[in-house]
């Protein structure tokens, strides 16, 4: 069963963004899988252009809803942690990934968090 974690993340990328998978939330889906950070629930990283800019959301989907979105800037190959949830996630579960990072506070005035969440809901 360990080895279906790609099928799984590619599964969900594929029916979350309902088309073709995309690779930017497919790597980030994987981490979260390995990291188990939502043991029981399905994972879903979904992706959004918001004013130039590619944003990833990710989540626990479970029979009693889902969980607070994570929200990633991807920009050059790296995830950067943007919101609470997600720079807890970079500190805790992915401090070792290349890939990953925390953005600098304060965010760029370009970034309005309220906007991008709102492309999720």
């Amino acid at each position: 069963m360990k080895n279906s974690s790609p099928a799984v993340a590619f599964l969900v990328v594929t029916i979350a963004g309902c088309g073709k998978p995309d690779i930017k939330a497919g790597n980030i889906t994987l981490h979260y899988l390995h990291a188990k950070i939502y043991p029981g629930s399905a994972i879903a990283c979904e992706l959004r252009r918001v004013s130039n800019r590619e944003f990833i959301g990710c989540y626990g989907k479970s029979m009693s809803g889902r969980s607070r979105i994570h929200l990633w800037e991807y920009q050059n190959g790296k995830y950067h942690a943007i919101n609470g949830t997600a720079r807890r996630a970079a500190e805790v579960h992915f401090g070792d990934h290349a890939d990953v990072a925390i953005a600098p506070l304060p965010l760029t005035k370009e970034i309005d968090i309220g906007k991008v969440l709102g492309e999720f809901q």
